[in-house]
């Protein structure tokens, strides 16, 4: 089977798009279904395929916009509880870096310059980000000078 990204592209569209089995497809390019799998997992793993969750409105929504009347905010987001393991602190910093990290791409859209910060919680959003949808188009530039400090996350030019 071959690993070509233009296969692998083809192959998500008529299982993702066109919505055909993996059976259908094993037989209309003549490999096994087993073959199909594992195509299709390397489209995810090459960045061909993203699958995103996307939760419902729900409470947490109507809370966001209550609190972004109340504050004068033009949005409010309200990172949900997802890391089970750590220390409380390890935890609520991983949770808002996943959240900010699936909000600030469409925030960043359109931006030239981004101002960044340090600290843990920027350091791990950092991490995060899938800087694809706006590195072409985005300059994201310190809002502050080094600290000396060795450890990575508070290296903002790094």
């Amino acid at each position: 089977m071959t690993n070509d990204r233009e296969f692998l592209y083809q192959l998500a569209v008529m299982y993702y798009n066109e919505r055909l089995t993996q059976q259908e497809i094993s037989q209309r390019l003549g490999i096994s279904r087993p073959q199909v799998s594992r195509a299709l997992s390397k489209a995810e793993q090459e960045g061909i395929v993203r699958v995103q969750i996307l939760r419902p409105a729900s409470e947490k929504h109507d809370l966001e916009s209550r609190l972004a009347k109340l504050l004068g905010l033009r949005r409010v987001f309200i990172a949900s509880q997802m890391m089970k393991n750590g220390s409380e602190r390890e935890r609520r910093s991983q949770d808002i870096a996943i959240a900010a990290a699936n909000i600030l791409p469409e925030i960043f859209s359109g931006k030239k310059f981004v101002g960044i910060g340090w600290g843990d919680t920027i350091y791990r959003t950092a991490l995060e980000i899938d800087y694809s949808e706006t590195a072409s188009e985005t300059c994201y530039v310190p809002l502050i000078g080094s600290l000396g400090m060795r450890e990575r996350r508070y290296q903002v030019n790094s």
